[in-house]
């Protein structure tokens, strides 16, 4: 069954095929006030993505692959990629899950919107690859890190979708739900090459 959240981010992928050109691509970032300390989320765009496909399964209309990517804050992204069957170009999506919780959580949403027409990538925040991991929140410093490096890796996950033929560079967006969702509000300040972004529950406080 179809979810709210993903009817409403079927409509906004329904209002990113009426959306045109944007400002150029840019993946630095500048500073917009006298304390905003931004330039913590630039990386090296001409960095390789190491892209890795570890599975790939075809169903009914589309492929379904797990793949990691090198994330520029150390280590892997484990994350999903569903294409969409044909030539495209498609949409680009991409979906952030809650805490706790991991990438599988997005999969069902993320197959109702390629089945029609875009490529969605998934990827596990931060605090899911780490082993045994009870509480994802200490509100300390590793809070802090993990928020700026999935940003980071988000911003990659841009990149991998723009690598791509298939996808449109003009037809970009971003679904995040609980966790997904805050950081959402801070991945619309920090990334430009977006041009939607659905912000389901998005807590405060983090």
């Amino acid at each position: 069954a179809m979810t709210r959240r993903t009817f409403a981010c079927l409509l906004i992928l329904g209002s990113l095929g009426a959306c045109g050109a944007g400002a150029a691509p840019s993946t630095s970032v500048s500073r917009t006030g006298p304390t905003d300390d931004v330039s913590v989320f630039s990386y090296d765009p001409k960095a390789p993505l190491g892209l890795q496909v570890v599975s790939s399964e075809k169903q009914e209309g589309i492929t379904i692959q797990t793949i990691t990517y090198v994330s520029p804050k150390g280590g892997r992204v484990p994350a999903a990629l569903i294409i969409p069957e044909g030539k495209g170009p498609f949409a680009g999506m991409i979906l952030m899950h809650g805490a706790p919780g991991e990438y599988q959580q997005m999969l069902p949403d993320g197959e109702v919107l390629a089945r029609c027409g875009a490529v969605v990538l998934m990827i596990d925040a931060p605090f899911a690859r780490l082993a045994q991991e009870q509480n994802p929140f200490t509100f300390g410093d590793r809070d802090r890190e993990n928020q700026i490096q999935l940003i980071i890796d988000l911003r990659r996950g841009v990149d991998l979708l723009l690598a791509r033929p298939d996808v449109d560079p003009k037809r970009l967006g971003y679904l995040g739900i609980s966790y997904g969702g805050a950081m959402g509000g801070l991945f619309a300040g920090v990334e430009k090459r977006l041009k939607a972004y659905v912000l389901v529950v998005g807590d405060g406080g983090l």
